[in-house]
């Protein structure tokens, strides 16, 4: 069996079970905090999406973490801005450094063609996101 495809088949899989979430927001001058309805999300928190296959291939569980026995979910949000740069990247419920850094570093490292396009009103808009990067220490070995 080749264990790579069956860690990314894993991942993926365990990504599903990923709660995405996302908000717009307005670019009012008054209040940049402020949610809109995003009426086009392009496409998105499905397990299958090529964002979610991206984080699954390109994360390197670190060796150090391993040996310590790390593991779970790192919660990272990010901005994905109107021209679809990724900003504002933190881990929002982290496990270890050595993980959360990890997840920075995968989400950060997302290319534009990855991401979706957010639109209000037929216009690009600031998008919020949180997803799980899963360390999923039993099969990384």
């Amino acid at each position: 069996m080749n264990t790579k495809r069956t860690l990314r088949t894993a991942i993926a899989f365990a990504l599903a079970a990923i709660c995405s979430t996302g908000y717009a927001q307005n670019n009012s001058t008054t209040q940049t905090d402020e949610s809109v309805i995003v009426s086009d999300m392009s496409e998105f928190p499905d397990a299958d999406s090529a964002l979610h296959r991206y984080i699954a291939d390109n994360l390197k569980y670190p060796e150090e973490a391993k040996s310590k026995g790390l593991k779970g979910k790192v919660f990272v949000s990010f901005v994905v801005s109107e021209t679809g740069d990724i900003e504002n990247v933190k881990v929002v419920r982290g496990i270890d450094p050595l993980l959360d850094n990890e997840a920075i570093r995968v989400v950060q490292s997302i290319p534009k063609e990855t991401l979706p396009k957010p639109v209000q009103h037929g216009k690009p808009v600031k998008m919020t996101y949180t997803v799980a990067v899963i360390f999923p220490l039993e099969k990384a070995k």
